[in-house]
């Protein structure tokens, strides 16, 4: 847990400045909140309770794709302009 904890932060660090105290706090709230369920999970279901969902969702891509579900074609992002550049004509003048 804590070596996931660290790669974690130096992921979250890795971005920069902007905002990374927020990344970090939506990280930990993440683990402790999974932390939290796992514990209610397996005092209640025990261990096929826990590793139920895990193997649904390592599961499921490979079985969608067997199914023949494709996913949507990535769309091409918008450009923005911004400053100067965006006023002027095209061509290049003004």
């Amino acid at each position: 847990m804590q070596s996931g904890t660290v790669a974690n932060r130096v992921r979250i660090h890795s971005f920069g400045a902007d905002g990374h105290n927020r990344l970090d706090s939506v990280s930990m709230t993440c683990a402790y909140l999974g932390t939290r369920l796992g514990t209610r999970t397996y005092g209640r279901f025990g261990r096929a309770g826990v590793c139920a969902p895990i193997v649904a969702l390592f599961t499921a891509p490979s079985l969608l794709r067997h199914l023949g579900v494709r996913p949507a074609p990535a769309r091409e992002p918008a450009v923005r302009r911004t400053g100067s550049a965006a006023c002027r004509p095209p061509g290049g003048a003004g």
